[in-house]
């Protein structure tokens, strides 16, 4: 099942690229130095942290996509618990933020047949920030072969502090990139309990991500 729900959120950013999206005015062209130095460090992403290890190199975005989302570098990797053996695809993309927020999962999910039956909020707190990540339960459509639910859960960073703000595209204008980080929990036995998995594994991850990003 995770490697179906892969090909759907695969599929899906396939759909942003075909709307030929054009660059928004409301956004700066970040410096190529910038955006290199951002690049490298998602080079070196932990293959390992929390109870998560690396099981697998998610399927590669078409180069056609990645130029459509003005992605500088991404990173797609399927990771498993230890303890519980659940999996969970994550894809982290880094580039200009102005096309990086204007296909949301809930947009680009419904336009593949994916229907979209509960959304909401999970919090990653810790002493000196509150992490917010949107989350979205989904059910395939049967005529895709894609009817097994699944949860997936976003939001974005352009320093250490994800966030799914109401109007990205003004919070995020002055920013010379944009991290959009994308995690998709499919099996289990309820939406609860892949929710709660989205939240052990996102609770890691921002941990990961902020020892990462605060490397010299």
């Amino acid at each position: 099942m995770i490697k179906t729900a892969i090909a759907l959120a695969i599929a899906a950013l396939v759909t942003v690229a075909s709307a030929q999206l054009q660059p928004g005015h409301l956004y700066q062209q970040a410096p190529a130095e910038i955006l290199e130095k951002e690049s490298q460090r998602l080079e070196n992403f932990p293959v390992a942290f929390g109870n998560w290890d690396a099981q697998a190199e998610g399927d590669p975005l078409p180069e056609g996509v990645q130029t459509e989302l003005g992605l500088e570098n991404y990173l797609s990797r399927v990771y498993r618990n230890r303890e519980t053996n659940q999996q969970v695809a994550l894809l982290i993309m880094v580039g200009s933020p102005g096309r990086l927020v204007r296909h949301p999962p809930d947009i680009c999910y419904s336009n593949r047949g994916s229907r979209t039956f509960s959304t909401g909020k999970i919090l990653i707190e810790d002493a000196d920030a509150t992490d917010n990540f949107r989350s979205l339960a989904y059910v395939g459509d049967d005529s895709l072969e894609t009817s097994d639910e699944f949860v997936v859960a976003y939001g974005h960073t352009a320093d250490t502090q994800w966030d799914v703000p109401r109007f990205p595209r003004f919070t995020y204008g002055s920013e010379s990139f944009l991290y959009k980080m994308q995690v998709l929990v499919a099996g289990g036995d309820n939406n609860e309990e892949r929710i709660q998995t989205a939240e052990m594994f996102l609770t890691d991850c921002v941990q990961a991500f902020q020892t990462l990003r605060s490397a010299k």
